[in-house]
């Protein structure tokens, strides 16, 4: 039988829901690059929900409450991520490792366009960057793009560089030719295609 006695010391030992909250470190560029990357909301949605930051507080996490501070922590927390991927790649060559690529272009809702660049090793990925692409790029626009983008984490096509995989776009192919190497269609990518095409083709003949 639990006495009242018993019952007090159980209720004193146990752990309030904020020092649960607390008891796990959270980096607080992290927690908001979660929150803008990941679950998409808007900085101007951030600065004004007192709710938000209340469980910031909450959590003993400081985050600027103005747009213009919780955007300088994003851009910080994307420099040092930046650095590490480097720190890795360049260990990663040291040890001899050859890389392959796989990028897409793609188009935004809002009518953007942003080229994605991955570094793959054996064991490893590396995402190194989306790229926003301004007016029309050809393809020797495209290479010139990505060969900017590895130099910047001190690779270089010719190399370090033996395969890459894209989608089957005109522009991806002629890419492949002008680079030389070893270029993977990407299957899901025909794949998507051939079910789009099935699915949602228009017939040219009238019904019966």
């Amino acid at each position: 039988m639990i006495t009242n006695n018993q019952n007090g010391k159980n209720a004193k030992s146990s752990p309030s829901i904020l020092t649960l909250l607390k008891a796990e470190h959270v980096s607080p560029k992290l927690c908001l690059v979660k929150l803008v990357v990941l679950d998409q909301f808007p900085f101007h949605v951030l600065a004004k929900s007192t709710e938000i930051q209340k469980g910031w507080i909450a959590r003993g996490v400081k985050i600027s409450t103005t747009e213009k501070g919780m955007k300088e922590m994003v851009m910080s927390f994307g420099e040092e991520m930046k650095s590490e991927i480097k720190k890795h790649l360049k260990l990663e060559k040291g040890n001899g490792r050859k890389f392959s690529l796989s990028l897409d272009k793609w188009t935004s809702c809002g009518n953007k366009r942003y080229l994605c660049l991955n570094v793959h090793t054996i064991n490893k990925d590396y995402g190194v960057g989306i790229i926003r692409i301004n007016g029309s790029v050809k393809a020797a626009g495209i290479i010139q793009i990505i060969l900017e983008k590895l130099q910047q984490f001190e690779l270089d096509m010719k190399t370090d560089i033996v395969a890459f995989d894209t989608g089957s776009a005109f522009v991806m192919r002629k890419i492949s030719r002008l680079l030389g190497i070893e270029h993977q269609l990407c299957y899901n990518h025909g794949i998507h295609l051939a079910i789009v095409d099935v699915i949602y083709c228009v017939s040219n003949y009238p019904p019966q």
